[in-house]
């Protein structure tokens, strides 16, 4: 009888602690990157424009969006962070990075810097931008708000003023889709900016 009893609780202690390994088991974290514009996006078909330097920066994020989750919009003034769906790096870092690949993609010029830059070439525009809005509504829309100035003169002179709404389609299910909707939104931003510079270029 004994040895039964022993057996039994055995069998229930072995039981417990599967439930207790089973309940403690977190779900993996899946991390995200943006993704810049390529040159087949804007056919282009001139040589480099190697006099042309542009400096990117400051770049002003919302506080916000300063956390490693993914941050989607569920209501006008409601914010839901991803438990498991972050980003592989910084906002704060890895958006200048995309904007100054993007414009130099665009402006077909290998001389962007990002802001503070410490080369010696003189920069013959600087691109100062606040966003005010990065997020999305999951299957909705990716939506970018941004604020945006270009300076002339290494930054002496405001030549453009702007600011930018840009919303664009979410057309799958999953993180994966908002991030690339919200790449796609970086791109578009990217373009009116280098359509600004090439104008007064020209």
């Amino acid at each position: 009888m004994k040895k039964k009893n022993f057996y039994i609780q055995s069998i229930l202690i072995i039981f417990i602690i599967l439930i207790i390994c089973s309940c403690s088991r977190t779900q993996p974290s899946r991390f995200y990157i943006l993704n810049s514009i390529s040159e087949s996006d804007i056919h282009l078909s001139s040589p480099k424009n190697t006099g042309l330097i542009v400096g990117i920066g400051p770049v002003d994020i919302p506080d916000y969006l300063q956390r490693p989750n993914i941050v989607t919009r569920t209501r006008k003034n409601s914010l839901m962070l991803a438990e498991y769906d972050k980003w592989a790096g910084s906002l704060k870092h890895d958006i200048p990075l995309i904007l100054a690949e993007n414009l130099s993609i665009a402006l077909n010029t290998d001389h962007v810097f990002i802001y503070p830059w410490k080369t010696m070439l003189p920069v013959k525009y600087q691109v100062k931008i606040e966003i005010i809005r990065f997020d999305a509504e999951p299957e909705k829309q990716a939506s970018l708000t941004a604020r945006w100035l270009i300076l002339g003169q290494d930054g002496q002179k405001p030549v453009k003023m702007k600011k930018s709404t840009i919303s664009l389609p979410v057309i799958k299910k999953g993180y994966e889709a908002i991030v690339a909707a919200q790449s796609q939104a970086l791109g578009v931003l990217s373009l009116e900016i280098a359509n600004e510079i090439n104008s007064v270029e020209k």
